[in-house]
């Protein structure tokens, strides 16, 4: 079945109404993927120069908007507002994790509206505002998103506003809004509107008073919405309405305590209840139900007061689903089953340095533990498929300037040493099965910091190198075979503090690199070998210290980045040369961690310390970054009939990845966009 492609070239972005030329080049386009299938099955590999991506994650944020699309199982988020602006995100949460869907779309806004049209299986945005001059700007456009991209629908409607209700009518079929904040007064209005999915009609009074801020919901049980509080003209509001399609009728006066702007709401289907979220007197949180009579105050306990959060009711899994963010900053997900609230930790490991990673291939995750953010840290944190996954808070105490290393032949991430929380240097074991943490009571290295780790997987053993310690560098060697430490007493390197260092799989030896000696910054490599240390070569990157060190078993390298001298430089080691790579990445940084993700064919850079001298907490990864897959999917085969759906969508949006070969004319997207896509799913990715 043919896509139904709302647009036309001229300006790139999909404007006009013939797709006659595209529909033909479609066919064309649908012809080659059959043939590709029969001549070429799944595509061939191919060597790419490989570049970092910064993996997105859910920013903090207010005056965002949520609904849930009830035909995909997930609740949709848009917008809202950062101490940095106005976002254009969308996002979609499917019960266990958020991704990244678009940014191509409705322009960033803030107290916009959002509701799910469950017959035409489109969710529907609304107005909105972002900051003026002198006075707010607010938006008139509507929008709908299908799930893979979103199309403005060019119709006459409400004048623009911001800080509106809008719920979907499942018994008439009819999207309703109602309400919000006009022009730069930020003059609150009654005026009620319907959507049809083909244009809006006012719906005359009489209605509520006017106001903003307020929440709505709809009872699909007893076929009303429900509506209460906002701010009126004169003041907060704290009354109850219902709209039964035909007319509004105040109900009841009694129960939540009138406010604005932090109301969220939402029908909870299995308990046939009104689900009302909203500040308490004080500094809780307070969770009302309405069951069409009255209102009770279902608990106080549960989130504190969040703020302008939204709440989505999630059909699938029978949950409320709040999102808010705390007064720190914090963007936090919250459920409530009708009898108690769980909180969902959405952020990814706050931001720090100092921390330890290691890579676990049989579960194909990286594991993160400790480190320094306003003070040492003691969680552990998995990333699995792109999402962090805060595991435990119980283990070795909180610390940071530790090591770690993944010992394969026993399944186990084993940590070193460090510096606790009262600046004690330390000297314990520690091992994580996957699930806890268990100390080894056994003798070994000295109390150490800041020293370097990694597993021999030839010889199953973890190697231990150096570090700092109360009388000062360390030059020493150990290893542990899961039963014991064990010190080689051989020459190597000079001692030193912040060096790193990395297994080379295809060469049997430990690489090291840098660090800080006696003499200052150093600038040599060294391999070990499990008998001797070899110093290898002197040029390549400068002497430097506080780097971070992998081995990409998939181009047989050893990856440098950083330090306290390489800015953001990129360095890849072959065993005979250094080569810098002149791609760009994350910023220059000290005190951060590498590991090589195995499964995905990435190295994973996360945290360190920033040139502002603070910690950060962004991810990146480096590898080859394969176009053709356009869904970034993970599976075996790699590219799939998805990719080239995934293509002409966002070709059909004006998307810039669709600009395939790069062309900078008008207009910007061509029938050879489509050619080059299928040259290059043809070549397939390494």
């Amino acid at each position: 079945m043919e896509p139904q492609l709302r647009w036309t070239r001229g300006s790139g972005r999909g404007t006009a109404q013939d797709n006659s030329g595209i529909r033909h080049v479609f066919r064309l386009f649908c012809l080659a993927v059959a043939a590709m299938a029969l001549l070429w099955g799944t595509p061939p590999a191919h060597a790419q120069v490989p570049e970092w991506i910064l993996r997105k994650t859910l920013i903090s944020r207010t005056a965002h908007r949520m609904t849930f699309d009830s035909s995909r199982g997930v609740c949709v988020l848009f917008g809202g507002n950062t101490s940095g602006g106005y976002l254009r995100d969308t996002w979609e949460w499917n019960g266990a994790q958020w991704s990244p869907r678009s940014e191509v779309g409705p322009t960033g806004r803030a107290a916009h509206s959002m509701s799910f049209d469950a017959i035409r299986g489109v969710t529907v945005l609304f107005g909105g505002s972002i900051s003026g001059q002198s006075a707010p700007i607010h938006f008139d456009d509507t929008w709908e998103w299908d799930g893979n991209t979103w199309t403005q629908r060019v119709v006459t409607g409400p004048p623009a506003r911001s800080g509106h209700a809008t719920v979907y009518d499942t018994h008439r079929g009819v999207t309703l809004l109602f309400g919000g904040s006009v022009g730069g007064s930020q003059s609150q209005v009654g005026d009620m509107w319907k959507w049809d999915g083909s244009q809006w009609t006012q719906i005359a009074g009489p209605h509520p008073p006017a106001r903003s801020g307020h929440a709505m919901a709809f009872d699909s049980k007893r076929g009303v919405a429900v509506l209460f509080g906002g701010r009126g003209n004169s003041g907060l509001l704290g009354d109850t309405w219902e709209w039964d399609g035909t007319a509004w009728a105040q109900r009841a006066t009694a129960g939540p305590p009138g406010a604005e702007g932090t109301l969220s709401m939402a029908f909870d289907a299995a308990r046939n209840r009104t689900v009302l979220f909203c500040p308490g007197p004080a500094s809780s949180g307070q969770t009302w139900e309405w069951d069409g009579s009255s209102w009770t105050l279902s608990t106080s306990n549960g989130p504190p007061p969040q703020w302008g959060n939204t709440m989505a009711y999630d059909s699938v899994r029978n949950l409320s689903v709040l999102l808010g963010m705390r007064s720190n900053g914090v963007t936090y997900l919250w459920q409530w089953n009708g009898t108690t609230w769980q909180e969902r930790r959405l952020d990814d490991p706050a931001p720090r340095s100092f921390h330890a990673m290691a890579y676990n291939p049989i579960n194909q995750e990286t594991i993160l533990f400790g480190g320094h953010t306003t003070a040492p840290n003691g969680e552990t944190w998995t990333r699995q498929d792109a999402h962090w996954t805060l595991r435990s808070s119980v283990g070795p105490s909180a610390r940071w300037r530790h090591a770690m290393a993944y010992d394969i032949g026993r399944g186990r991430a084993v940590i070193f040493g460090g510096l606790n929380s009262s600046l004690v240097t330390l000297g314990d074991t520690w091992e994580w099965n996957g699930s806890t943490w268990t100390q080894r009571q056994i003798a070994g290295p000295s109390p150490r910091e800041i020293h370097a780790m990694a597993y021999d997987a030839g010889r199953g053993v973890t190697v231990l190198f150096g570090g700092s310690n109360p009388t000062g560098f360390n030059g020493e060697t150990w290893e542990y075979n899961g039963t014991a430490w064990t010190q080689r007493v051989v020459a190597g390197p000079s001692p030193r503090w912040g060096h790193a260092m990395a297994y080379d799989l295809s060469r049997g030896v430990t690489v090291l690199f840098g660090g800080h000696s006696a003499s200052g910054n150093a600038g040599d490599t060294w391999e070990w070998n499990g008998a001797t240390w070899l110093q290898r070569v002197t040029a390549g990157p400068s002497p430097r210290n506080s780097h971070a060190m992998c081995y990409d078993a998939g181009r047989s390298v050893t990856v440098l980045f950083g330090g306290s001298t390489g800015g953001g430089e990129t360095w890849e080691w072959d065993g005979t040369l250094w080569t810098q790579r002149p791609i760009l990445g994350p910023s220059p940084r000290v005190s951060h961690t590498m590991v090589y993700d195995g499964a995905r064919g990435f190295a994973v850079l996360f945290g360190g310390q920033v040139a502002t001298g603070n910690p950060d907490s962004q991810t990146w990864v480096l590898g080859v970054r394969c176009y053709p897959n356009c869904d970034q999917s993970t599976g075996t085969p790699l590219l799939t009939a998805n990719d080239f759906q995934c293509f002409l969508n966002k070709y059909a949006v004006g998307d810039a990845y669709a600009n395939c070969d790069g062309s900078t004319g008008n207009p910007l997207l061509t029938a050879n966009d489509f050619q080059c896509f299928l040259n290059k799913y043809a070549v397939g990715c390494q």
